[in-house]
Protein backbone atom coordinates (compact mmCIF):
# COMPACT_ATOMS: atom_id res chain seq x y z
CA UNK A 1 0.00 0.00 0.00
CA UNK A 2 2.75 2.35 0.76
CA UNK A 3 4.04 2.12 -2.91
CA UNK A 4 0.59 2.21 -4.19
CA UNK A 5 0.49 5.75 -2.60
CA UNK A 6 3.96 7.12 -3.33
CA UNK A 7 3.00 6.92 -7.23
CA UNK A 8 3.02 9.93 -8.96
CA UNK A 9 -0.29 10.88 -9.93
CA UNK A 10 -2.25 14.00 -11.82
CA UNK A 11 -4.98 14.39 -10.08
CA UNK A 12 -5.01 16.76 -7.62
CA UNK A 13 -7.27 15.06 -5.02
CA UNK A 14 -5.36 12.07 -5.17
CA UNK A 15 -1.98 14.18 -4.49
CA UNK A 16 -4.01 15.43 -1.61
CA UNK A 17 -4.97 12.02 -0.34
CA UNK A 18 -1.74 10.14 -1.07
CA UNK A 19 0.14 13.04 1.07
CA UNK A 20 -2.54 12.73 3.96
CA UNK A 21 -1.77 9.00 4.07
CA UNK A 22 2.25 9.31 3.77
CA UNK A 23 2.25 11.80 6.59
CA UNK A 24 -0.28 9.84 8.79
CA UNK A 25 1.98 6.89 8.37
CA UNK A 26 5.18 8.67 9.95
CA UNK A 27 3.31 10.00 12.27
CA UNK A 28 2.20 6.96 13.41
CA UNK A 29 6.20 5.51 13.18
CA UNK A 30 6.95 7.98 15.17
CA UNK A 31 4.66 7.47 18.04
CA UNK A 32 6.09 4.12 18.46
CA UNK A 33 9.32 5.60 18.92
CA UNK A 34 8.56 7.97 21.14
CA UNK A 35 6.42 4.83 22.97
CA UNK A 36 9.52 2.77 22.93
CA UNK A 37 11.52 5.41 24.48
CA UNK A 38 9.13 6.45 27.18
CA UNK A 39 8.46 2.93 28.18
CA UNK A 40 12.03 1.51 28.68
CA UNK A 41 13.98 4.18 30.87
CA UNK A 42 17.17 3.14 31.16
CA UNK A 43 20.06 0.51 31.62
CA UNK A 44 20.80 -1.17 34.91
CA UNK A 45 24.49 -2.03 35.90
CA UNK A 46 24.91 -3.55 38.82
CA UNK A 47 27.12 -6.55 39.88
CA UNK A 48 24.42 -8.98 39.34
CA UNK A 49 23.47 -7.45 35.84
CA UNK A 50 26.92 -7.52 34.69
CA UNK A 51 26.91 -11.46 35.41
CA UNK A 52 23.65 -11.46 33.68
CA UNK A 53 25.16 -10.63 30.78
CA UNK A 54 26.98 -13.91 29.90
CA UNK A 55 23.95 -15.84 29.99
CA UNK A 56 22.05 -13.11 27.04
CA UNK A 57 20.23 -11.03 29.79
CA UNK A 58 19.84 -7.77 29.79
CA UNK A 59 18.31 -5.38 32.91
CA UNK A 60 16.33 -2.17 32.67
CA UNK A 61 14.17 0.14 34.24
CA UNK A 62 10.64 0.59 32.58
CA UNK A 63 7.60 1.96 33.10
CA UNK A 64 5.28 0.61 35.94
CA UNK A 65 2.52 0.89 33.45
CA UNK A 66 4.10 -1.01 30.34
CA UNK A 67 3.55 -4.31 29.77
CA UNK A 68 5.55 -7.83 29.45
CA UNK A 69 4.32 -8.09 26.02
CA UNK A 70 4.83 -4.40 24.73
CA UNK A 71 8.46 -4.34 26.06
CA UNK A 72 8.86 -7.43 23.94
CA UNK A 73 7.28 -5.91 20.89
CA UNK A 74 9.51 -3.00 20.94
CA UNK A 75 12.76 -4.99 21.70
CA UNK A 76 12.45 -6.73 18.68
CA UNK A 77 11.19 -4.45 16.66
CA UNK A 78 14.04 -2.10 17.11
CA UNK A 79 16.83 -3.61 18.29
CA UNK A 80 16.21 -7.24 15.75
CA UNK A 81 16.52 -9.52 18.77
CA UNK A 82 14.57 -12.58 19.40
CA UNK A 83 13.10 -12.16 23.06
CA UNK A 84 12.66 -16.00 24.75
CA UNK A 85 12.19 -15.10 28.86
CA UNK A 86 11.31 -11.44 30.13
CA UNK A 87 11.27 -11.36 34.23
CA UNK A 88 10.22 -8.36 36.35
CA UNK A 89 9.10 -7.30 39.88
CA UNK A 90 8.54 -3.88 41.11
CA UNK A 91 10.89 -2.13 43.69
CA UNK A 92 10.54 -0.89 46.68
CA UNK A 93 9.24 2.55 46.86
CA UNK A 94 11.66 5.01 48.63
CA UNK A 95 9.86 7.37 50.31
CA UNK A 96 10.73 11.13 50.93
CA UNK A 97 9.67 13.76 53.06
CA UNK A 98 9.02 17.63 52.43
CA UNK A 99 7.71 19.23 55.56
CA UNK A 100 4.10 17.34 56.51
CA UNK A 101 3.77 15.52 53.07
CA UNK A 102 4.69 12.15 53.21
CA UNK A 103 5.37 11.47 48.78
CA UNK A 104 7.68 9.20 47.10
CA UNK A 105 10.16 8.81 43.98
CA UNK A 106 8.70 8.06 40.33
CA UNK A 107 8.72 4.22 40.80
CA UNK A 108 9.34 2.15 37.97
CA UNK A 109 9.59 -2.11 37.17
CA UNK A 110 13.10 -3.70 36.53
CA UNK A 111 12.72 -5.80 34.15
CA UNK A 112 15.46 -8.87 32.96
CA UNK A 113 15.20 -9.72 29.40
CA UNK A 114 16.39 -12.88 28.16
CA UNK A 115 17.73 -12.58 24.39
CA UNK A 116 18.01 -15.95 22.28
CA UNK A 117 21.73 -17.55 21.53
CA UNK A 118 21.79 -18.44 17.93
CA UNK A 119 22.84 -22.17 17.72
CA UNK A 120 23.90 -23.92 15.26
CA UNK A 121 24.03 -27.41 13.64
CA UNK A 122 26.60 -29.78 13.22
CA UNK A 123 28.63 -29.06 10.01
CA UNK A 124 31.23 -31.89 9.65
CA UNK A 125 32.30 -32.18 5.96
CA UNK A 126 33.15 -36.03 6.04
CA UNK A 127 31.99 -39.11 7.08
CA UNK A 128 35.41 -40.19 8.83
CA UNK A 129 35.35 -36.96 10.81
CA UNK A 130 31.69 -37.46 12.06
CA UNK A 131 32.61 -40.80 12.92
CA UNK A 132 35.50 -40.00 14.79
CA UNK A 133 33.61 -36.93 16.59
CA UNK A 134 30.29 -37.86 17.19
CA UNK A 135 29.06 -41.64 17.70
CA UNK A 136 26.43 -43.77 19.29
CA UNK A 137 26.23 -44.97 22.68
CA UNK A 138 25.50 -48.00 23.86
CA UNK A 139 22.50 -48.45 26.76
CA UNK A 140 21.51 -51.92 27.89
CA UNK A 141 20.77 -50.97 31.47
CA UNK A 142 17.15 -49.35 31.41
CA UNK A 143 17.28 -49.58 34.86
CA UNK A 144 17.76 -53.87 35.16
CA UNK A 145 20.62 -55.56 36.64
CA UNK A 146 23.08 -58.10 35.22
CA UNK A 147 20.21 -60.36 35.39
CA UNK A 148 18.17 -58.09 33.82
CA UNK A 149 15.69 -58.04 36.42
CA UNK A 150 14.14 -54.33 37.41
CA UNK A 151 16.10 -52.74 40.14
CA UNK A 152 15.37 -48.83 39.29
CA UNK A 153 11.78 -48.66 38.01
CA UNK A 154 10.43 -46.08 35.20
CA UNK A 155 13.54 -46.21 33.58
CA UNK A 156 13.71 -46.90 29.66
CA UNK A 157 12.68 -45.39 26.84
CA UNK A 158 13.54 -41.80 25.47
CA UNK A 159 14.89 -40.01 22.50
CA UNK A 160 18.34 -41.78 21.17
CA UNK A 161 21.47 -39.45 21.70
CA UNK A 162 25.08 -39.40 20.08
CA UNK A 163 27.75 -38.65 21.94
CA UNK A 164 30.03 -35.66 21.06
CA UNK A 165 33.18 -36.41 21.84
CA UNK A 166 35.42 -33.58 24.16
CA UNK A 167 38.49 -32.24 24.37
CA UNK A 168 39.34 -31.58 27.57
CA UNK A 169 42.94 -32.31 27.14
CA UNK A 170 43.83 -29.32 25.00
CA UNK A 171 46.69 -30.80 24.20
CA UNK A 172 47.52 -28.48 20.67
CA UNK A 173 50.08 -26.69 21.75
CA UNK A 174 50.89 -23.12 20.38
CA UNK A 175 48.25 -24.00 16.97
CA UNK A 176 45.60 -21.14 17.25
CA UNK A 177 41.75 -22.78 16.82
CA UNK A 178 39.04 -21.26 15.59
CA UNK A 179 35.42 -21.61 16.82
CA UNK A 180 32.90 -22.87 13.62
CA UNK A 181 29.87 -23.59 15.34
CA UNK A 182 28.38 -23.23 18.76
CA UNK A 183 26.12 -25.94 19.34
CA UNK A 184 24.08 -27.73 21.68
CA UNK A 185 24.92 -31.18 23.47
CA UNK A 186 21.60 -33.24 25.01
CA UNK A 187 24.41 -34.85 27.04
CA UNK A 188 25.12 -32.17 29.34
CA UNK A 189 23.80 -28.93 30.28
CA UNK A 190 26.74 -26.46 28.81
CA UNK A 191 26.95 -25.84 24.81
CA UNK A 192 30.07 -27.17 23.21
CA UNK A 193 31.52 -25.23 20.24
CA UNK A 194 33.71 -26.77 17.17
CA UNK A 195 37.13 -25.71 16.64
CA UNK A 196 39.05 -26.07 13.73
CA UNK A 197 42.86 -25.83 14.26
CA UNK A 198 45.60 -24.62 11.85
CA UNK A 199 47.06 -28.29 10.91
CA UNK A 200 43.53 -29.07 9.72
CA UNK A 201 42.57 -31.01 13.69
CA UNK A 202 38.75 -30.94 14.47
CA UNK A 203 38.00 -30.93 17.68
CA UNK A 204 35.39 -30.21 20.13
CA UNK A 205 35.09 -28.07 23.37
CA UNK A 206 33.07 -26.38 26.19
CA UNK A 207 31.67 -23.33 25.19
CA UNK A 208 33.49 -20.57 26.94
CA UNK A 209 31.29 -18.06 27.83
CA UNK A 210 31.33 -14.74 25.66
CA UNK A 211 32.99 -16.43 23.01
CA UNK A 212 30.89 -16.20 19.82
CA UNK A 213 31.71 -17.93 15.99
CA UNK A 214 35.13 -16.19 14.52
CA UNK A 215 37.16 -16.22 17.87
CA UNK A 216 40.35 -17.45 17.85
CA UNK A 217 41.47 -19.83 20.88
CA UNK A 218 45.11 -21.71 21.49
CA UNK A 219 46.58 -23.60 24.66
CA UNK A 220 50.34 -22.80 25.14
CA UNK A 221 52.60 -21.62 28.15
CA UNK A 222 53.45 -17.86 27.34
CA UNK A 223 49.28 -17.24 25.37
CA UNK A 224 47.69 -14.60 27.01
CA UNK A 225 44.84 -15.18 29.43
CA UNK A 226 41.53 -14.43 28.26
CA UNK A 227 38.07 -16.54 27.57
CA UNK A 228 38.95 -19.41 25.69
CA UNK A 229 42.46 -19.96 26.04
CA UNK A 230 44.34 -23.11 28.44
CA UNK A 231 47.38 -22.91 29.99
CA UNK A 232 49.13 -25.32 32.73
CA UNK A 233 48.98 -24.22 36.40
CA UNK A 234 52.53 -23.40 36.30
CA UNK A 235 52.03 -20.50 33.91
CA UNK A 236 48.95 -19.13 35.16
Amino acid sequence: MAEWLKRPTHNWRSRRFNSYWIIRIETRTHREENRFMNGIKYAIFTDKSIRLLGKNQYTFNVESGSTRTEIKHWVELFFGVKVIAMNSHRLPINGRRMRPIMGHRPHYKRMIITMAIHLYKTSIPSTRTRNRLIYGQHHCGKGRNARGIITAGHRGGGHKRLYRKIDFRRNEKDIYGRIVTIEYDPNRNAHICLIHYGDGEKRYILHPRGAIIGDTIVYGTEVPIKMGNALPLSAV
